[in-house]
């Protein structure tokens, strides 16, 4: 198999990978949970550079 075809199978897998994983943790995460986290992020980053 030419290095080509294998770099690029290999990034076609990573992307399916990468794809399922972000499907998944989107249909089993609850929103209301990843904006608790996005405003925790926020407030933290503010109180940086605050201080």
């Amino acid at each position: 198999m030419s290095p080509g075809i294998r770099l690029t199978l290999y990034a076609a897998v990573l992307l399916a990978v990468f794809t399922a994983a972000y499907g998944a943790g989107s249909a089993f995460i609850p929103n209301s949970l990843v904006e608790s986290w996005m405003q925790d992020l926020e407030q933290d980053h503010h109180e940086k550079e605050g201080a």
